[in-house]
């Protein structure tokens, strides 16, 4: 039985739907970045909602909190790649920008994710500073 069922995450919903998207961007590359830079964005991307999935199914909240770390590293490295993409300008007209916002949101969900499972008191400080639980569960899981 799941821990987390991640199908249920924010963060999961939103990597998946992120890594078809870098899959259709690399359709638009070059041959020649078939086996280089495509392949990279390609993995990175795939790494972050399966860390997820693998981190959903651990037995304690401090290792899926520990694969989360992990795919927030991926979400780093693909962020770093399509910059990379976009400075070589591998996909003249793409809208790079709009991209590496979504990338940046994504780590930002991720992080706060992690927030509960890092933090012994997390629910005190919440509650000492007037933080709705409503404003974190927004980023954790789907409407």
């Amino acid at each position: 039985m799941l821990r987390h069922n991640f199908r249920q995450l924010r963060i999961w919903i939103d990597s998946v739907q992120l890594t078809k998207d870098i899959y259709q961007l690399t359709q638009k590359f070059p041959k020649e970045h078939k086996f280089g830079l495509s392949s990279q964005l390609y993995r990175a991307s795939v790494s972050i909602p399966s860390n997820i999935a693998e981190g959903s199914a651990r037995k304690t909240d401090k290792d899926f909190s520990h694969f989360l770390t992990i795919s927030l590293g991926s979400a780093f490295e693909l962020e770093t790649q399509i910059v990379v993409a976009q400075l070589c300008d591998i996909a003249p007209g793409f809208d790079y920008p709009v991209l590496i916002s979504r990338i940046q949101s994504l780590q930002k969900q991720i992080t706060s994710s992690t927030i509960p499972f890092l933090s012994p008191n997390f629910l005190s400080s919440l509650i000492r500073e007037k933080i709705p639980l409503s404003f974190v569960s927004k980023f954790i899981f789907a409407p």
